[in-house]
């Protein structure tokens, strides 16, 4: 099951990252866009939440912190699709990977292994 979530989630950020590069060569509202986008997931989750009556616990204030860098991180690729160059700003929304590890690496002392490390 983790595959077809994992599979599920490339697919959906992928044709995020197409739409939000097709609508910034558009004549729309950037700001208004964005609001929605993120206005819809906050009703989604919350409508959620109350249908399961899950509880608040601190894994929720972790969501919400990654949510609020999430909406950050896309409201700056949106803004540097509308522009820059594409190519250069796909390149820098590939670097995620390299940031988590640089950090891990000097917050926890975490390294990677033979297998992790990039192919040769």
């Amino acid at each position: 099951m983790w595959f077809v979530y994992a599979a599920a989630s490339a697919v959906c950020f992928g044709l995020r990252g197409i739409l939000y590069q097709w609508t910034s060569q558009r004549p729309i509202n950037r700001n208004l866009l964005l609001f929605g986008v993120y206005l819809s997931g906050t009703l989604i989750a919350l409508a959620s939440a109350a249908a399961t009556r899950r509880p608040w616990t601190p894994a929720v204030g972790i969501g919400s912190l990654m949510g609020l860098f999430s909406f950050v991180a896309n409201a700056s690729m949106y803004k540097g699709y509308a522009v820059g160059k594409t190519s250069i700003i796909a390149m820098f929304t590939a670097l995620p990977p390299l940031v988590v590890v640089i950090l891990a690496f000097f917050l926890w002392g975490e390294k990677l292994n033979l297998w992790q490390g990039p192919p040769s």
